[in-house]
């Protein structure tokens, strides 16, 4: 394991040429479960803290800063070489040049339109509280296969710089898929949030999350083992519907099996 990602440091180190400053802390918790907490920014007169987020292995997943205006990453651990075999340290976009394909920046275009679309959206009260998720999205291995990586992007507060930086977190994901779509989803607003998805395959309703009220109380339900006869006789539905909606959801999430569903419903916040 990397030093930088032990436990006993209790902090992520951010490197002097990224122009950023103070430490990223890592409370005193178990090695499989890490929640990473940032301050509220300057100026707004509000307690505690407002974004969290896990790292569910750290084996297997990365911190990176990037800047807005260039896209460039600053890596604060080497985690990417687990499931990369290298290290992302240049802008984004000349990644993405380098190493993607045309369906690639297709789907990295149509993302970046529906980004752009909604992120007017946002009350301004929550510019600094926001969440995006996305979830697909591949890149290439240094030994030349591809894999597939969970990105959550918030925003990082510890940058003198005039244009904004973002806290990104990776997880490779491949072995909980079975599809080649990408997904996103913008939140806000802590837990009663608001939120706008976005799908390279389905076509989502403006303003509507990725999973219905209705599919989150039986994904909550298929966490707690329950049968489809049990989540049918408790949600005053047939077992049939249920069975439906469970398709429906492995579906549109482009996973595997039910236990992947869980796992990345888990992971984007859908289920918590």
């Amino acid at each position: 394991m990397p030093d930088n990602f032990a436990i006993k440091q209790k902090r992520f180190p951010i490197p002097p040429e990224s122009g950023l400053t103070g430490m990223i802390p890592i409370p005193k918790e178990s090695q499989k479960v890490i929640p990473i907490s940032y301050p509220l920014p300057e100026g707004l007169d509000l307690p505690g803290e407002f974004s969290t987020f896990q790292l569910t292995d750290i084996l297997h997943g990365a911190v990176l800063l990037a800047d807005s205006a260039t896209l460039h990453v600053h890596p604060t651990s080497n985690g990417t070489t687990h499931f990369l075999g290298r290290t992302l340290d240049e802008s984004i976009l000349t990644y993405l040049y380098k190493n993607a394909t045309i369906e690639q920046f297709h789907v990295v275009d149509q993302l970046a339109q529906w980004l752009d679309m909604h992120k007017a959206q946002i009350p301004f009260f929550y510019k600094d509280k926001f969440e995006l998720i996305v979830s697909g999205i591949k890149i290439q291995h240094a030994d030349g296969h591809w894999v597939s990586l969970h990105a959550h992007v918030i925003p990082y507060h510890g940058s003198k710089k005039p244009t904004a930086t973002f806290c990104i977190t990776l997880r490779e994901i491949t072995y909980l898929l079975d599809s080649r779509d990408v997904w996103a989803r913008l939140s806000f607003g802590g837990l009663e949030k608001t939120a706008f998805a976005w799908h390279s395959s389905y076509e989502i309703q403006k303003n509507k999350d990725l999973l219905s009220d209705r599919e989150k109380q039986i994904l909550f339900l298929i966490r707690q083992q329950k049968t489809d006869q049990e989540i049918g006789d408790l949600l005053y539905i047939s077992k049939h519907t249920v069975h439906q909606h469970r398709k429906n959801m492995i579906a549109r999430l482009g996973v595997v099996d039910s236990t992947a569903l869980i796992e990345l419903a888990l992971l984007t916040r859908l289920l918590n």
